[in-house]
């Protein structure tokens, strides 16, 4: 995480205010969801960079600078835009809402590399896999949010957008403090001819100053390293791999601590702890091709992993029957409230279409002393049909489970998840490679206290 934090791009020396008439051409996905009333752009300060050549042409190469764009969001001085933002009355920021927009505007910065500034586009542009999420802090809405997006790697027909997540305190001069990264990977098709459409290669030197194209370089070196751990990971998944056989102890020495416990309250069935919900997909939540907007099955799955983690954390609070009641629950002291640690490996597996029920099934795969790995899988029912639903996304989240009492670091741990099935073991088993993987890149593999 060090590594991709120390490779961020600073704000280029061409950057430009964008005046709300050019929104449109900058921003076309997020205008496209203004229609919905999902987001408006003009909500936003707005920075990008020109182009320097193709503005409405294909062109071979572009440099990484003119795919930069940054979205600054005015909690501080816009109540209006923090009442839209924050969850359940208070301070934290609802960030489901957020996927939705850093979707988007991975969309956004993908179409400027693609295809410029043109209003009818021949390209479609859809989110293959969202690789890795990665933040230090929780987000809130006390302070301005500022998203910053950019190309950092591409392949044949497709790109690694990686978008940097800041917060920004205006009374301290514009003081920035990084609070974590994304990497979508984004994939072109030729919509004329139905296959895939080869994207302008990353133009990596091209005039910046001798640090920034040094940086420009390792994350194009890191974009390459992601692919090739994207394929090591496809070869060597559990659901087409046995377990090695330095995992088999770790399910047996859970099943003997689970045999032998005088108290097994502390135990807790991977399958007790599943949340389910139902969606109808609708006409307002298409993209500009037609389909479901992934960034809306994003939102609808982040919220039923937050719910199955703070169901799992709290397991003696009753349930909350009003809005009023569950925001008061939140803000106990004693209530343990998950905070988004991580999202990794966001897979779309295949399109939603509009008016398709999705059944989003959470469940707790895994759990540290004060973490829990959710697993969120998105299903297609299909009505008068005895065929089992078709799986159209996976969601992996990581959570910490904290309070919001003050001291709380000899905090009694979370309940120790129990897989019964086979299936479930595999479950399991991959979300601890899953945490232990996060744990690696943090430099905390071994920590007691995550």
């Amino acid at each position: 995480m060090d590594t991709l934090r120390s490779a961020a791009m600073l704000p280029p020396k061409s950057v430009q205010n964008a005046l709300s008439d050019r929104l449109p051409v900058l921003l076309p996905m997020m205008t496209d969801l203004a229609a919905s009333g999902r987001v408006d752009p003009r909500d936003f300060e707005v920075r990008y960079c020109p182009l320097s050549s193709g503005i409405g042409s294909p062109v071979e190469t572009r440099s990484p600078v003119e795919s930069w764009m940054e979205l600054t969001y005015p909690f501080s001085s816009s109540q209006r835009l923090r009442d839209k933002y924050m969850r359940l009355g208070t301070d934290f920021l609802r960030f489901g809402k957020l996927l939705e927009d850093m979707d988007a505007l991975a969309g956004d910065v993908a179409y400027r590399h693609v295809q410029g500034e043109v209003k009818q586009r021949s390209v479609t542009i859809v989110t293959a896999v969202v690789d890795r999420m990665d933040f230090i802090a929780r987000l809130d809405t006390k302070s301005d949010l500022r998203l910053r997006g950019y190309v950092s790697w591409v392949g044949r027909s497709s790109m690694e957008v990686r978008i940097d997540v800041c917060s920004l305190k205006r009374e301290e001069e514009s003081y920035e403090t990084h609070l974590g990264q994304a990497l979508f990977v984004m994939a072109a098709r030729d919509i004329t001819v139905n296959q895939a459409y080869r994207v302008p290669a990353l133009r990596l030197s091209d005039g910046m100053d001798p640090l920034e194209e040094l940086k420009a370089n390792r994350r194009f070196e890191l974009g390459v390293l992601h692919q090739n751990r994207r394929k090591q990971h496809a070869d060597s998944s559990l659901w087409h791999q046995p377990p090695r056989p330095s995992e088999i102890p770790t399910i047996h020495r859970l099943f003997l601590e689970h045999k032998h416990a005088q108290d097994t309250s502390n135990f807790i069935p991977l399958s007790s702890t599943r949340v389910e919900a139902c969606r109808l997909m609708h006409s307002q939540d298409r993209n500009a091709h037609g389909k479901v907007f992934g960034g809306h099955l994003m939102r609808e799955a982040f919220e039923i992993g937050w719910v199955t983690a703070l169901l799992y954390a709290n397991p003696s609070q009753s349930v909350p029957t009003t809005s009023a009641h569950v925001a008061e629950s939140l803000s106990h002291a004693d209530t343990f409230l998950p905070q988004v640690l991580s999202c990794d490996d966001i897979t779309f597996l295949q399109p939603v279409s509009i008016g398709a029920i999705i059944k989003f099934t959470g469940r707790v795969a895994y759990n540290g002393h004060t973490t829990a790995n959710v697993l969120v899988e998105a299903e297609h029912i299909q009505l008068g049909s005895a065929a089992l639903p078709a799986k159209t996304n996976e969601f992996h989240f990581a959570f910490k489970c904290s309070s919001t009492a003050d001291n709380r670091q000899n905090a009694k741990p979370l309940r120790q998840i129990m897989p019964v099935t086979y299936e479930e073991c595999i479950i399991f088993l991959d979300a601890k490679r899953r945490r232990d993987k996060i744990l690696e890149d943090l430099g905390t593999v071994g920590t007691v206290a995550v």
